[in-house]
């Protein structure tokens, strides 16, 4: 009889825990971008004549050009994935946990769009994980860091994952367009697993001009 009472104590368990990360999440889901004043507001060529002098507003002003900027991006959220583990006994899994990041990138404005969040014409950065709650192994899942690589709404990162509990550790590589992922990761002690899943994320930014 004590087997039944563990189990509904767990299940309740992991149900709070996925209801403090999303109330957690949405707490902090606000998003923001700052634009700095730094270097000038745009590219004007003083040593030769604007390029559409008018005869009849020969004093007309030419707007400089964007030259672009650059901007840093801290974001936070949460993942949810599901997918199953490759080769027998071939276990569906899931995961579900929590994300920081930082990356620093060019852009193509130097007032960049930041809805639904800004994107890069190439950056890089850093990815923090960890997976509160999965079907493998333990129920806390595994801590993870990812060095990233993004080009406008695309990422590919790359790191290791390290699970205390479990006592394992492996690879991991993640390919993701907007908020959607396909994520794979070797655990020396439970095989490969991939997942499909969402990640959504509040940010803060932090542009200026190139």
């Amino acid at each position: 009889m004590k087997e039944p009472r563990n189990e509904g104590r767990g299940r309740r368990e992991r149900l709070e825990a996925i209801g403090r990360m999303v109330a957690a999440t949405l707490a902090l889901s606000g998003c923001g971008t700052h634009y700095l004043d730094h270097n000038a507001p745009g590219i004007a060529e003083i040593r030769e004549p604007p390029k559409n002098l008018s005869p009849e507003a020969p004093h007309a002003v030419e707007v400089p050009a964007d030259p672009g900027g650059h901007i840093v991006v801290l974001s936070y959220g949460l993942f949810a994935g599901v997918g199953g583990r490759a080769g027998p006994p071939g276990d569906v899994s899931y995961g579900l946990g929590t994300e920081v990041s930082l990356a620093k990138g060019i852009t193509r404005s130097s007032r960049p769009d930041g809805f639904p969040y800004p994107l890069m014409e190439w950056g890089y950065g850093l990815n923090l994980g960890f997976t509160a709650i999965r079907a493998l192994g333990k129920t806390v899942g595994p801590l993870y860091a990812e060095a990233e690589v993004r080009t406008s709404a695309f990422a590919f990162g790359a790191g290791w994952v390290w699970a205390p509990l479990d006592q394992t550790h492996g690879p991991q590589a993640t390919l993701s367009f907007g908020p959607l992922f396909l994520r794979g990761t070797h655990e020396v002690a439970l095989g490969t697993q991939i997942h499909v899943g969402i990640l959504l994320k509040g940010y803060s930014a932090w542009a200026w001009s190139r």
